[in-house]
């Protein structure tokens, strides 16, 4: 897989969760998805855990804010 939306927040979603899920899939980039109801002060652990995570695993999170385009 190349690209992989990945849901880092939210009332349903445990971070652990999607970070397992994410290394299960393997793929090349993730970028975070359902981050936009974190206020701006408490969206940090849900980008820095991610990345620090999937970046040892060859994985390359991707942190985007609204309006961001990515060509992957």
């Amino acid at each position: 897989m190349g690209v992989l939306a990945l849901p880092v927040a939210g009332p349903w979603c445990k971070i652990a969760d999607a970070i397992r899920y994410a290394l299960k899939v393997k793929p090349k980039f993730a970028f975070p998805v359902h981050d936009g109801m974190l206020q701006k002060e408490r969206v940090g652990g849900a980008h820095r855990i991610p990345d620090l995570v999937l970046a040892k695993n060859d994985i390359k999170f991707i942190a985007m804010n609204a309006g961001d385009e990515i060509e992957f």
